[in-house]
This record gives structure tokens, C-alpha cells and sequence, in this order.
């Protein structure tokens, strides 16, 4: 397939380490007639970061390699980031490497096993991948810009939709929305069923919770209660809200237990739920247990033992109950009544741990729909299975890229359906109504928010569905009294920095319009000033001691650059020769030296350096392999990671200001390093602790470390630490995932 070069790029995002796997994803592609770009293609003298944002705006599709480098490279984030907030991602992987949250809803393709070969299944699911992307990238030839008078990308376009590049705003969802389904019928083929405009399914939101805990939700039959799971330090409870009066009860109330996925019985006197021990994990596969309890209290009743998966379901007549159990290598779906007893067996099917093994009963009570994953091409049927026996259907409205929960109606007008179609180019996880009859799919959501979970009452007007999203905040915390914490800034970029500043101001690493740079936020009110820069991607910083220069690192392609400037940004001079990679500049103490990483070219590896700011003296500090550099605040040592000969791999390390041997510590391997404490004496580490995010100090006499704060958010993580002058206080810049119940009402709803 030979493929326009204008505006049909495929831009090619990786860590350095990947520049081997790269290439040859890269060959394989172009051999396929697909123009790649990456960093090997940017011409000499050219101002790199313009030239990237030009390279990412002309292509039509962004393929992010996802490795155990990637992942830790915020250059490439900043690049998967773009691709997804303009509708152009296509994610791959390479290895086991964990991804980041804010991607992991993104559908990622398993190329750990690529071995070049263009045949290869995967490969050509990749191929598919990058068609639908740069079909909907193609603009008219007549569109042309006005600046240039050349054909303007997709990805300008899309762009230029977007109040901003944060988020998709209404009106963008709207245009994007009806792009994306007028070329839904071309993509599907044409006996595939047609889809709404998503303005005819206009629908209202209301939060129900707010604090983030909430991970599953239910909605009564008769659309008064809503049934909730909320996580809170070490408990997990189960809650009933009246939705009119806001007025609540606990059900159930878990110590060290998991409650998951409550569903009302069909006459609204039970509640159903999932219940498990310490172990307990969300994976599809883990195993728990199944219990019903009143919904006025009461001690719950043990049902069915060994259950797994995201849903199980009631029949229409509230008499029996659906779910599924492994056996041996098969997964198998079972009914019973709604005590547990006279328990059967409908259908099994090949064990397949990475299906959502969601389950529905039809609204007419003949049938069990159950999504079932393809495991050789990887895509998603709904399946029916007849209660009674006979021969399963396939439900109509195509296959799906992932389904993570099946309702059917009460009215017997359709199934709702969380997911992603595979003949969609939607980039999150959205609801869907599957029309009975008609065979009519039909958006009921189409944004940039992730679901995961509906139910409805009996009208199938009023539904409540859970969401999650990942929310970033620059959060400070007085040591003596962590809960009387102040947040300063909600608006922090993915793996944001900060610094203390003069005056209680803190030097943020924020999102700046199109660019990634740095602003100095007041502490009392969060007012800000921008710092004025030449360059559009900031990632590290570090302020003189006596506040007057600035040095951070910028991204010239792939490289790495150190500047230095005026604490406002101006007068910025370039430390770094080109051809050579540098990051983490770190002032000493006195104000006289720089130390940071540093590499010789893309091929070599890091070691610690530090320069003379009188006269750009450098002095090489060991030669170990090392990077990310922190200097001590008494300037007498710095603690960075080191390669270790013994393992080969990268361990926390001191060495001295002047260069030498490091000294190794040995700390839990579940410790990260973020800062020095204020007096030098010891390391601030977080680490997780039974799924709560633990901050630390840690003395380097040895003796045990001091708990300093720690978050109930299960998927927290703080991207970076700084300690206030007189270290009374901490700013964190904390990024997690909410998880939060809305009700949905659509057009004409009402109680």
C-alpha cells in the first residue's frame, strides 16, 4: 500500500537504548509503503525542537515504542501525549515494562516477540492500526494554509479544533465525533451496521461521587439508589446513596478486604457483590468470592466460590444468577440460583486471562452475553449463549478492540456496551448502545474520559457509569501536620518538577500552550509568571543558590541539551556541544559548579560530570556509569544511580563532590529516591507499602527510616520532591488515578 507523503507520516517516538529495534521497525514499515520519520532524518544546523513540532504536526499518526527505557524518558511521553490529545496515537510495546497511567487505556500491541518478519500477525493488526489513523488524518487538497499556501496536516487541523492542546472541548468533540462516523460506514465495509451522530444522543452528567475512590457503582432498577464500593486507607466499604437526598449507608464494611463490581437484584431488594482477602487484586483473572446481601443491611449470604471476572449478572426474574469460573484451561459460564444452590453449567471456552470475562443477561432471560476474545487476531465478539441449550450468535455491530462492561436494557430496546469498536478510531474506552433489532451501533459518549462500567434502571433513560482519569497536582505539605496540606497547582504536566524558589515561590515545570516550560507560582494565591525561553520542551531545572541563574534541560530531537540563563530565562547560553547528550544540571551549594550526566554521542553511555561556571573547566567524576545527579546541600557529596559490575544493573550511589568510587547503598529495592532531606543527613524515598504510596526519610547512619506521609490513592506516584528552605515543609508533585460514579441521563429523562 503505497501511502501519500503529505501529511501520512508515520512519526516514530523511542527511547535511544530502543535505536535497534527502531530502525528496524522503521525498514519494515517503509518497505510497506509507509514514510517514517524520526530522529535520523533531522538535517544538521536546523533548530531541533521547531523542527520536531513540525515533524509531529505533519504526521498523521505518532507510533510510540513502549519499553523499560521509554517509559522513564519524558521526551518520548511528551510525544505519546501529543499523538493522543490530537487523535494520533498508536501505541506499540517491546518488553514487560509497566506504561504509564495516563496510557494504559490505549489499546498497546505485543511486538515483544517481533522478529522482523512483515507477515507477522501483530505486525499486520500494526498496519491496520496506522491505515485507520492516516485515513482520517487526509484533508482535501484544497485545504490549503494560508501561511505556507501548501496542504495543511490533520494533525494542524485537529489541532487547530482544540481550545488549546489540553483537552478535546465540547465543540471539538463535536467535529471530531462526526468525522469519526462519517468515515465509520468506509471503514467498516458495507454490510457493516451504521452508527449515530453522537448530537442525537445528547446526553446530561452528574457526579455522584467525588474523592476519587469510588472503583464500581450499580444503579437501583427504579433509579433511586445508586450502590458504590469506596476505598479508604486500608478498608474497602460498600455504600448505598440515595441519589434525590444524598443521604448514605455502609452495607458492608471490609477490613483488608476487596469489594468489587455491586449489581441490584431486578426488584431492588438485593445487592450483589465480588469479595476477596489481602490478596485481592483487579486483575480479570483473580479469583473471589460471591455474595448477596439486602439492601436495607444485614449479614451478606456467600453465594458461589472461585468466581472471576469484571461482571456477573441477574436474570430478569430475580431467580438465578450468572457467572464464570476457571477450569483447568477452560473458562466456563455457570448459572445458579440466587442462593447458590442447583448450580449449572451453560457453555465453556479456551481460558483467556486477558479477556474481561464480562457477562449480561438478556433483558428476556433466554440468553447469557459474555464478551469472548479471538486469542489469535486479538479482537472481541459479544457472544450469546442459550440458557436452555443450543447454538451461540455472535451479536451484531462488529468486533471490538476491548469491552470492559456488557448491561443489557430492561426495556429489551439494546445492550449498553463499554468499549472500543476495532472499525473506531475513538482513542478511549467509551459507552455504546447496541440497538436490538436494528443492528444499529450507537454512540452514547465520545470523549477523552475512560469508562469501565454501566448499569441503568428500568427505563433505560438513567444510567450510572464509573470513570477514571488521571489528575495531576503540585501538592505542599507542612511536616508537622501533613493533612493540613495546601494544593498549589492542578495543571502539572505528566512527571512534573518543582523548586523553591525566593520568597515561597515554587519554579513549576508546566504546560505553557503548545509548549512544556516553566513558570514561578506563588505559593499563597497561585498566581504565576512565565519564565521567558527560546526553547519549547523543559524537562529538569535548578535555581543558583542565590537565585539569579536558571539551567535546565531542553529536548533537541532525541538529545538532551543543558542551558543556562537568567533566573527569568533570559540571556540563554547553550552548555551542551553538539553531538554530546547532557541532563539533571545541579547547582552546588557555593553556586561555582554545575555537576550533571553526560554522554559523548546517542551510542555511548552516561557518566557524572561537573563544569566551572568561572571558567568551563570539566571534571569527569567517575568512571563508573552514572546519571541523575543531586547534589547534597552541604555541596560534600552527590547521590545518583551507578551501574553496579556485580549485577549490571543501575543502583543507588554517594560519591564525593570531587570525584571517585561510589559508595553503593543498601536500600530496599522498593525505594525510589526523589531529594536530600533538608539537612543532608539522609534520602527522601517513596515507596509502595500493601498499595499505598509511603514517603520516606531515610538516614545514611543506618538507622531505620522515619515515615513521613502516605496516600490511600492505590495509583499514585510523585514524579518529583522539593523541601522549603527551612524544611518545614514539602512540595510533592503527585499524579494518580480518580475513580469516580456519574449519573447519565439522556434527552427526556426524569423520575
Amino acid at each position: 500500500m503505497n501511502h501519500d507523503d503529505t501529511g501520512n507520516k508515520v512519526f516514530l517516538s523511542y527511547s535511544s537504548e530502543d535505536r535497534g529495534f527502531a530502525d528496524d521497525l522503521a525498514k519494515a514499515l517503509q518497505a510497506k509503503g509507509y514514510p517514517v520519520w524520526w530522529d535520523v532524518d533531522i538535517p544538521a544546523g536546523v533548530h531541533y525542537p521547531k523542527f520536531i513540532e513540525a515533524a509531529l504536526k505533519s504526521a498523521g499518526c505518532v507510533v510510540v515504542i513502549w519499553s523499560r527505557h521509554s517509559v522513564e524518558s519524558r521526551w518520548v511521553r511528551n510525544e505519546a501525549d501529543w499523538g493522543a490529545e490530537n487523535g494520533a496515537l498508536v501505541p506499540i510495546r517491546i518488553d514487560d515494562a509497566d506504561l504509564p497511567w495516563e496510557f494504559r487505556n490505549f489499546q498497546t500491541l505485543d511486538l515483544s516477540h517481533w522478529t522482523g518478519d512483515t507477515t507477522d500477525p501483530v505486525f499486520t493488526k500494526l498496519l491496520h492500526g496506522l491505515d485507520m489513523n492516516l485515513a482520517e488524518s487526509r484533508e482535501p487538497a484544497a485545504e490549503r494554509s494560508e501561511e505556507s499556501g501548501k496542504p495543511e496536516s490533520a494533525a494542524v487541523t485537529r489541532a487547530a479544533r482544540q481550545p488549546g492542546r489540553r483537552w478535546l472541548g465540547a465543540a471539538a468533540v463535536l467535529l471530531l465525533a462526526a468525522a469519526i462516523y462519517l468515515v465509520l460506514p468506509w471503514l467498516r465495509g458495507p454490510d457493516a451496521p451504521t452508527a449515530e451522530t453522537v448530537a442525537a444522543r445528547d446526553l446530561s452528567f452528574t457526579p455522584l461521587t467525588g474523592d476519587g475512590r469510588t472503583r464500581s457503582s450499580a444503579l437501583s432498577p427504579d433509579g433511586r439508589y445508586v450502590v458504590y464500593t469506596r476505598s479508604l486507607e486500608d478498608r474497602m466499604s460498600l455504600r448505598l446513596k440515595q441519589i434525590d437526598t444524598g443521604n448514605e449507608s455502609v452495607l458492608v464494611d471490609a477490613d483488608q478486604q476487596g469489594i468489587r463490581s455491586p449489581i441490584f437484584s431486578p426488584d431492588g431488594v438485593y445487592v450483589f457483590f465480588a469479595m476477596t482477602g489481602p490478596s485481592f487484586g483487579w486483575s480479570n483473572s483473580a479469583e473471589y468470592d460471591l455474595y448477596r446481601i439486602s439492601m436495607l443491611g444485614g449479614n451478606p449470604h456467600l453465594i458461589a466460590t472461585d468466581i472471576i471476572g469484571r461482571r456477573f449478572g441477574c436474570s430478569p426474574d430475580g431467580k438465578r444468577i450468572t457467572y464464570k469460573r476457571n477450569d483447568g484451561d477452560t473458562t466456563v459460564i455457570w448459572t445458579a440460583d440466587i442462593d447458590g444452590s442447583d448450580e449449572r453449567r451453560i457453555t465453556a471456552g479456551r481460558r483467556d486471562d486477558s479477556t474481561h470475562n464480562c457477562l449480561a443477561w438478556s433483558a428476556d432471560g433466554a440468553e447469557i452475553v459474555s464478551a469472548v476474545r479471538d486469542t489469535v487476531a486479538g479482537q472481541i465478539d459479544l457472544v450469546a449463549y442459550p440458557v436452555d441449550g443450543g447454538e451461540s450468535r455472535v451479536l451484531p455491530g462488529g468486533q471490538w478492540q476491548a469491552v470492559m462492561d456488557i448491561y443489557a436494557l430492561a426495556d429489551e430496546s439494546g445492550t449498553l456496551v463499554v468499549g472500543k469498536p476495532v472499525a473506531t478510531i475513538d482513542l478511549n474506552i467509551n459507552l455504546w448502545l447496541l440497538e436490538d433489532g436494528a443492528s444499529r451501533l450507537a454512540p452514547l459518549t465520545n470523549d477523552m474520559t475512560s469508562y469501565y462500567q454501566v448499569s441503568a434502571d428500568r427505563s433505560g433513560r438513567d444510567m450510572v457509569l464509573n470513570h477514571y482519569a488521571v489528575k495531576r497536582t503540585l501538592r505542599v505539605f507542612p511536616i508537622d501536620d501533613p493533612e493540613r496540606h495546601h494544593d498549589v497547582s492542578t495543571d502539572v504536566v505528566p512527571n512534573g518538577r518543582v523548586i523553591w524558589a525566593a520568597n515561597d515561590d515554587l519554579l513549576v515545570n508546566q504546560r505553557i500552550g503548545e509548549r512544556v516550560g516553566l513558570v514561578y507560582m506563588a505559593l499563597d494565591d497561585g498566581t504565576t509568571r512565565q519564565v521567558a525561553t527560546d526553547v519549547d520542551w523543559i524537562a529538569d531545572m535548578a535555581l543558583s543558590p542565590d537565585g539569579t541563574r536558571l539551567a535546565y534541560r531542553s529536548f533537541q530531537g532525541s538529545d538532551q541539551w543543558i542551558w543556562l540563563a537568567n533566573a527569568d530565562g533570559g540571556s540563554p547560553r547553550l552548555l551542551t556541544e553538539e553531538g554530546c547528550d547532557e541532563f539533571a544540571p545541579q547547582f552546588t551549594p557555593d553556586g561555582r559548579w554545575l555537576v550533571y550526566a553526560h554522554r559523548d554521542a546517542p551510542d555511548k553511555p552516561y557518566y557524572i560530570w561537573k563544569r566551572s561556571l568561572d571558567d568551563d573547566t570539566k571534571v569527569r567524576l567517575s568512571d563508573v556509569q552514572g546519571g541523575g545527579p543531586v547534589v547534597s546541600p552541604d555541596g560534600l557529596r552527590i547521590a545518583a544511580h551507578f551501574v553496579d559490575d556485580r549485577t549490571g544493573n543501575s543502583r543507588l550511589a554517594l560519591i564525593l563532590i570531587d570525584g571517585g568510587e561510589p559508595d553503593f547503598l543498601e536500600l530496599p529495592d522498593t525505594y525510589g529516591f526523589l531529594c536530600w532531606n533538608p539537612t543532608g543527613s539522609g534520602l527522601t524515598c517513596m515507596s509502595r507499602e500493601e498499595g499505598r504510596l509511603v514517603l520516606w526519610d531515610v538516614p545514611l547512619s543506618g538507622t531505620p527510616a522515619r515515615r513521613l506521609m502516605d496516600f490511600a490513592a492505590e495509583q499514585a506516584s510523585i514524579t518529583d520532591a522539593a523541601w522549603s528552605p527551612s524544611g518545614e515543609s514539602l512540595a510533592l508533585c503527585l499524579q494518580f488515578v480518580a475513580f469516580d460514579a456519574l449519573l447519565l441521563q439522556r434527552p427526556g429523562a426524569g423520575r
